[in-house]
Parts: C-alpha cells; structure tokens; sequence
C-alpha cells in the first residue's frame, strides 16, 4: 500500500480533499477500520444495483487519457468495450462481488508487472485501478458511509481560500484569503 509518506508536504490535495499525515491511509481503510464500518459495507453489496465499495473520498473518474493505448489495448485483450471516464477507486482499496473480476481470470500474470520501484515507470498497478473500475460494468460504486463528499468539497475550497499553509522540502507559506502572509526558506 502506498501511503504518501514520501509525498514531500505535509498535505496534499486529491479529488478536491486534502490529506495530511495518516489521512491517505486512514482514507484507504476507513470501510473496513471498525466493525461497523465493515458491516455498512457488506451491507451495501448485499444490494443489486451495488458491486464496489470504498470511502467517496477516493471515487474518482480522472481523465487518464495519457495512458488510453495502454488501458485500451489491456481492455481489448480482456474483450472489455473501453469505457471512458470510467469511475475507479484510487488506492485500489476496496471490496466488491467476486463476480466483477470473472473477465481476468487467467488473463494477467504477475510477471507482467515489473519489480517493485516508486519511479513510475510500471503503468499496470494504476492501469489495473482503472481497470477494475471498467470491470464494474453492471453496478455502482458507493461509499460505505452513503455519503457523496459534495458538502465536503464545498467547505474545503472554501476554507483553503481563507487559509492555507503549505510546507515542502524547500519552502514554507501561508496564505489568508489568498495573500501571502507568511513565507520562509527551509535550509
């Protein structure tokens, strides 16, 4: 699991969220961090028109045209039809039917992927996100919590407009109402 600790600030903004410290982490468990959450969300799949849950923090449908001819030739050796914007979950955790991943059976290796490396240069982990997005062809994919984070993202633009402080390796800032109030080098 990548838990953004080698992200260089102390927070960083994602789907119109900001997390800092352990709230990637904690955002990527949070279905299944206590037993009632873990009962919300298999409660959810209990559901016909539901096959995925996650937190709504981490549903996303970014534009991942970059890697189109990469996730389009994956979906046609699949004989999936591409689908774009695609929601998928970020963070890749989640938990769903079983019956969404029949169409990899037997079709993806583990030694198509390359060995473990942070440089970025395997696409397949993230085209795999996307990729089980695409295999959620019959279903929604919901929170656990029912929320939609729309309210979420409205005080949050809202409140990193009055203020907002942000530290990388080299530099530090604060901003109020979009002013520069405060800033400094880090040696």
């Amino acid at each position: 699991m990548h838990t953004k600790r080698d992200v260089p600030i102390a927070s960083f903004k994602f789907n119109g969220f900001y997390f800092g410290g352990n709230k990637w982490r904690e955002c990527l468990l949070s279905f299944c961090k206590t037993s009632d959450n873990w009962k919300k969300s298999l409660d959810w799949l209990k559901r016909d028109d539901v096959s995925m849950v996650s937190k709504y923090q981490l549903l996303t449908n970014v534009d991942v045209s970059i890697e189109t001819e990469l996730l389009a030739n994956l979906e046609k050796r699949l004989g999936l039809e591409h689908i774009p914007n695609q929601t998928f979950v970020s963070g890749t955790m989640f938990v769903c039917k079983a019956n969404i991943f029949k169409p990899l059976q037997y079709k993806i290796s583990v030694d198509e992927f390359l060995p473990i490396s942070r440089d970025g240069k395997d696409k397949l982990p993230f085209l795999c996100e996307v990729l089980f997005g695409c295999l959620n062809r019959n279903g929604k994919i919901v929170s656990y919590d029912g929320k939609n984070g729309h309210l979420e993202k409205f005080f949050t633009a809202i409140l990193s407009f009055l203020y907002r402080h942000k530290k990388t390796n080299t530099k530090e800032g604060i901003k109020i109402l979009g002013i520069p109030v405060y800033k400094r080098k880090i040696k």
